[in-house]
């Protein structure tokens, strides 16, 4: 773990690596921590709530969305096409009113 040498190595960063040790040692094979793990241990050790977790996993993933993104935007011609009469069958009532309660809520 980098965290030793930047001076975030704690309880919890040795948490996970014991983790990782003990899990070797139960199934016999090296299951190395992934990013999220790791992710986790320094952010406790940081001082930031637990609850906060899924907020700093997904930094490390908005790289790969904008790359897919790009990708179907502008690489890929469209294979299916929602707004085609033909693709979609309404099922509702053909005509409905909003009911009041709703009527200039924003």
């Amino acid at each position: 773990m980098y965290a030793k040498e930047l001076g975030f190595y704690g309880k919890y960063c040795k948490l996970a690596e014991d983790l990782e040790k003990e899990i070797e040692k139960q199934k016999g094979k090296k299951l190395v921590m992934n990013v999220d793990g790791a992710i986790a241990a320094v952010a406790s050790e940081m001082g930031f709530d637990w609850r906060l977790g899924k907020g700093f996993f997904i930094i490390g993933r908005i790289p790969g969305l904008v790359a897919h993104t790009y990708e179907e935007l502008f690489e890929r011609p469209f294979s299916k096409r929602l707004d085609e009469e033909k693709d979609v069958e309404y099922l509702g009532k053909s005509h409905r009113l909003l009911p009041e309660e709703y009527k200039n809520r924003w």
